[in-house]
């Protein structure tokens, strides 16, 4: 009985550290959701950058032998934002070092449109459009695939 017992702790725990277990890093500075298929550059460029530049950065990005990244849309950095946590709301294991504000994108009727992840506590703000004070910032950003 106390083998069986035991048995069946060590699965029920194997089970749920699998269950949480979302992310794998993949050794080439790439991490991949499982849950989601999408692949993240895992460490934040260096340099913030204005919006256009983090469009044609990840655009121009090689990295894990993939050449096709691009600036997220809103719910995909959403899908790496953990509101479990606070400042940064995101897993720092698998995105160290995020902290700030982040560039997204968002399509409307064919035109791409800026907003910002608030990673303190993983809020968006709106649309940025012309006149806003972060229209022309340089901030961080993460490219994706």
């Amino acid at each position: 009985m106390r083998i069986l017992l035991t048995l069946l702790f060590v699965f029920t725990s194997l089970n749920f550290a699998m269950a949480n277990e979302v992310f794998i890093d993949n050794d080439d500075q790439t991490i991949t959701d499982v849950v989601t298929g999408l692949t993240w550059q895992k460490a934040k460029p260096s340099t913030p950058l204005s919006f256009p530049a983090a469009l044609q950065a990840c655009t121009n990005l090689e990295l894990g032998g993939h050449r096709d990244w691009r600036l997220p849309e809103v719910k995909e950095l959403l899908s790496i934002v953990d509101f479990k946590r606070y400042d940064p709301a995101i897993n720092t294991l698998y995105f160290p070092s995020t902290s700030g504000l982040y560039w997204m994108q968002t399509s409307d009727n064919g035109s791409v449109k800026r907003r910002i992840l608030k990673t303190r506590y993983g809020s968006i703000s709106e649309i940025i459009e012309m006149g806003n004070p972060y229209y022309n910032a340089v901030l961080n950003f993460r490219c994706v695939r």
